[in-house]
């Protein structure tokens, strides 16, 4: 007897051809079998092959439901971090940080002396190569420049490069830093670039033509960190001497330091509304604090060795910490409670990023073995009706 009905795959129903040995969705790729029967099963051996069969199903359709994630539009928040899931592995090389564009439609990731531009949905890339070791990028608040820093200290060029995002055509190259740079920033109004250096300052350029305007001193330490306040009158950068200093952007003038770290001051941040301030250090905390007038109002702990990197939630009701135990963990800004923490990544994470609206979260891992692959992972919350893919990564 014949039919025109085709054959399915038991799984995902695919079709498939007599003879065909395995199904042809990749992510499916259940073995089969349309040939001649050879002989009957067992009930036992029956109900091993249907419990087989249904834990086909169930990873298949996690693993639809995960790709589905990604396309979630639901915001990460204090409600729904314990869902979070891998949804894409991303780079290659060395990774150093991963940093969105204003309207989340790229995400650049910096590799030895690459810097990788994808779309964060389609995967697509671009690739600019710099010529130098390059540890960091920061797209500008309209999306249009790239800013990157270079570090070659065997011919001592410690170089801050502006570039066209759209075709990678370098701009300007920024000269003056005597040691490494560590960080660069936009003001919010673009005009605006600050550098961090191991030479213990920070620099204000003007980003139309790379003019150097100021020249901040007072570290006694490396400054690891640079960020410009929501509103672009302060500045904050943050020490390897334990202390986070706060900057008037506009002349350069120190307006209060920081202190109670116990060791170097790693990555700081300002809350989107720009009231809290977060530091991430070497004593293994996270601190919170109130930007107005420098108050320290939480010490998060947790994270079993340095912190790295700290980011807010674009509406400002999570931190994430980025941290060299492989971790990285989010707490809730109001009060400082860890809320979930991110395991099973491959390394140290070096940095971490939330995407503008709040739907992704990326963090970058490297590690000293070169030949080790390192991943980019972006992290997404599944719809609420996919609740049971909590903790699935």
């Amino acid at each position: 007897m014949t039919t025109d009905q085709p054959l399915k795959c038991p799984v995902c129903a695919t079709p498939f051809s007599p003879g065909q040995p395995r199904c042809a969705n990749p992510d499916c790729g259940w073995p089969l079998n349309s040939g001649p029967v050879l002989g009957r099963l067992t009930a036992e051996a029956m109900q091993a092959f249907q419990r087989r069969l249904a834990e086909a199903r169930e990873a298949y359709r996690r693993k639809m439901e995960q790709h589905a994630a990604f396309h979630s539009k639901t915001p990460i928040s204090p409600q729904n971090v314990e869902r979070l899931a891998v949804v894409r592995w991303l780079g290659m090389g060395d990774i150093h940080e991963a940093a969105f564009s204003p309207d989340g439609s790229r995400l650049a990731i910096v590799s030895d002396k690459w810097i990788f531009i994808y779309d964060p949905t389609q995967r697509t890339q671009v690739r600019y190569q710099t010529g130098l070791l390059t540890y960091g990028v920061m797209f500008s608040p309209d999306g249009q420049m790239l800013v990157s820093y270079s570090n070659e200290s065997s011919n001592q060029k410690y170089i801050v490069q502006l570039w066209h995002a759209a075709d990678g055509r370098l701009l300007h190259s920024l000269e003056g830093h005597t040691e490494s740079v560590n960080k660069v920033a936009f003001s919010p109004d673009g005009r605006l670039i600050a550098s961090a250096s191991r030479d213990k300052t920070v620099r204000l350029w003007h980003a139309a033509d790379g003019r150097l305007l100021h020249s901040l001193e007072g570290h006694t330490e490396s400054v690891n960190r640079v960020t410009f306040s929501p509103d672009g009158k302060l500045l904050a950068s943050a020490s390897g001497d334990n202390t986070v200093r706060l900057w008037h952007a506009a002349d350069g003038q120190l307006l209060r330091t920081l202190e109670g770290h116990t060791s170097g001051v790693n990555s700081v941040a300002f809350s989107p509304n720009g009231s809290l301030l977060a530091s991430a250090s070497d004593d293994k905390t996270v601190r919170l604090w109130r930007a107005a007038d420098g108050e320290l109002l939480h010490t998060l702990e947790g994270h079993t060795r340095d912190v790295s990197s700290v980011a807010f939630s674009p509406d400002g009701q999570l931190l994430a910490s980025a941290s060299l135990d492989d971790t990285v963990r989010l707490w809730r800004a109001a009060d400082g409670r860890l809320l979930h923490t991110l395991e099973g990544l491959e390394a140290y994470v070096s940095s971490v990023a939330f995407s503008p609206d709040g739907q992704l979260l990326a963090s970058a891992s490297g590690v000293l073995q070169i030949a080790t692959k390192i991943i980019q992972a972006i992290m997404a919350i599944p719809s609420p009706k996919k609740a049971e893919l909590r903790g699935f990564l």
